[in-house]
């Protein structure tokens, strides 16, 4: 049998969730956006190692105190752009 409520509980129950929304909301539009860690990606041949043609590599440097080091990052991945390593599998081909 199914639940009958009236108008004014669904009302509450609706306004609630509405607060909810939007605290979740306001929170994910607070962060700042991170780009690293990220994966690089190469072209490899197929193999039991890499059965998808490719190689991985993360990019993911870390200061002295553990803190991600976005300027150490941004290094490593112009060096492995240089070296051929491209940002999607999908630019291998």
């Amino acid at each position: 049998m199914a639940k009958t409520r009236n108008l004014k509980d669904a009302e509450a129950e609706i306004a609630a969730l509405r607060a909810q929304l939007a605290v979740a909301t306001q929170t994910a539009t607070d962060a700042p956006f991170q780009r690293f860690p990220c994966v690089m990606y190469k072209k490899h041949k197929v193999d039991e190692k890499h059965p998808n043609g490719y190689e991985r590599r993360r990019v993911e440097d870390t200061a002295v105190n553990g803190d991600l080091d976005v300027s150490t990052c941004e290094a490593s991945v112009v060096r492995l752009e240089h070296a051929g390593w491209v940002h999607s599998p999908a630019d291998i081909a």
